[in-house]
């Protein structure tokens, strides 16, 4: 499990807990923890190497979809055109993985059967078929419209009163937040 601090306008909210799918999203699932503990090494023992990432911490949810997902993970440009894989550094991931990140390199989990029908689902957010990087989204309800494009890789399992939260922040005509929505903090539950 992994968690996520999150803060509104600058103060803590609460924090996430969010239970990830090894078994049905081996690389969105790797990629977000990765990215969740940031900065500290991961050992892959199949690939028989250590994974460097970059980190969630200090990132922001950039669009708030009221009562439809809530959306973060943009590492890069924090507006929603950027993001790194959690998993690829400047080689492919097999056998040889590099601790070293490359910002353009992409993974290519597929959608899975899993119905995105109820809050809490969390999920790729991509720009199409194998553009999976670092940003994900949330569901605050129904998103079965979704399920075909996007893989679920995970459930909160705690917070779900603070993703309430977050879908009910001030947003202005293009989903954005008017007051920042911060990760502060993220890691793993041992």
């Amino acid at each position: 499990q992994v968690y996520l601090d999150i803060g509104y306008n600058n103060k803590f909210l609460g924090r996430i807990t969010i239970e990830l799918f090894y078994d049905k999203a081996l690389y969105a699932s790797l990629s977000f923890l990765a990215l969740s503990r940031g900065h500290e090494p991961i050992e892959l023992p199949f690939a028989g190497n250590l994974l460097f990432t970059p980190s969630y911490r200090g990132s922001i949810f950039h669009r708030v979809v009221k009562g439809v997902l809530i959306q973060g993970g943009d590492i890069t440009h924090h507006d929603g055109s950027g993001g790194v894989s959690g998993l690829y550094g400047a080689s492919a991931m097999f056998p040889n993985l590099k601790p070293v990140i490359a910002t353009n390199k992409m993974y290519n989990d597929k959608p899975n059967d899993r119905p995105l029908d109820k809050p809490g689902l969390v999920c790729t957010a991509n720009k199409g078929p194998h553009t999976n990087q670092s940003q994900f989204f949330i569901t605050l309800g129904d998103c079965s419209g979704l399920t075909d494009r996007n893989t679920c890789f995970g459930r909160v399992t705690s917070g779900l009163e603070v993703l309430e939260r977050l879908g009910n922040v001030s947003i202005n005509g293009e989903d954005r937040p008017r007051k920042p929505v911060t990760i502060f903090g993220c890691g793993e539950y041992d």
